[in-house]
């Protein structure tokens, strides 16, 4: 008997797992494929990022390079009653102050964002192996946390993007007023701003492949009812205790009850043998 419900729990869980097997396959190769791509692009936009250190100024055949800083031009202020004159030398520029903090804190959060990815990854397998201290729920936990991260990067990485985008329209749209003849067409900062735009969006991308991940394991996982566990349980301990007694029966000392033939003919009988 209990092997038989041993046999149909297993049929049940069978049956339950091959219909959601080919879907969450599906899911978790795409899932771990966009993994090692946000991983990759991770890698080059922490690279792109750390050229915006750069404060120079370069002018490539109709493309300006521009550095990304804020700059004041030194100015005057000087007031008389109610009216207020400012005056200002672009000559002269009293200070320039880059956006080295911005840059090196998009920077970081690519790093950590990528090596957390790549963490989750290396756990996951090892879950799904039975390898190491790792389970499934450690693993799905980790998932759930790497959310976080996930989103700090984003929006740091969309943050120094627009950046980018915003001072370079501004020095071109600049330069247009000028009207000058310098055959620059192309105005841009030091970084591929559409690495960072692309970072960005993989992020994206991962963070809502994590999330459905976890939802079709908690929702589509097939699970053990516990009366069926219990039930289970209690075959097994059945099982076992039969077998205990059967054991116990056969290795009995002749001086236990035993079966004769009775000398009648009528059937057999049972005699306590003595010692």
């Amino acid at each position: 008997t209990s092997l038989c419900i041993l046999h149909h729990k297993t049929l049940q869980l069978l049956r339950a797992t091959k219909q959601h097997n080919m879907f969450r396959l599906i899911l978790l190769s795409c899932s771990r494929l966009v993994c090692l791509g946000y991983c990759v692009i991770a890698a080059l936009g922490f690279v792109e990022v750390r050229k915006l250190l750069d404060t120079s100024y370069v002018t490539k055949g109709d493309t300006y390079v521009i550095a990304l800083s804020i700059c004041e031009p030194g100015s005057s202020l000087s007031m008389d009653g109610n009216t207020t004159s400012v005056s200002y030398d672009v000559n002269d520029i009293d200070g320039c102050r880059t956006m080295e903090w911005i840059v090196n804190a998009s920077a970081m959060s690519l790093v950590l964002s990528g090596a957390a990815v790549l963490v989750f990854m290396v756990v996951d397998l090892l879950s799904r192996f039975g390898k190491g201290p790792f389970n499934r729920s450690t693993s799905g936990g980790m998932g759930l946390f790497l959310l976080f991260i996930m989103f700090q990067a984003i929006v740091c990485t969309w943050a120094l993007a627009e950046e980018c985008r915003y001072w370079s329209n501004y020095t071109k749209d600049y330069l247009k007023t000028l009207d000058l003849d310098d055959g620059i067409d192309t105005v841009t900062t030091h970084a591929n701003e559409y690495i960072l735009w692309t970072a960005g969006l993989v992020g994206v991308v991962t963070c809502f492949l994590i999330v459905v991940e976890a939802l079709v394991n908690i929702c589509c996982s097939p699970k053990k009812k516990e009366e069926d566990f219990d039930e289970t349980e209690l075959g097994l301990e059945s099982s076992k205790k039969f077998d205990d007694e059967h054991s116990e029966q056969a290795s009995m000392p002749m001086g236990g009850t035993a079966i004769t033939p009775s000398s009648s003919g009528t059937g057999p009988s049972w005699t306590s043998p003595t010692v």
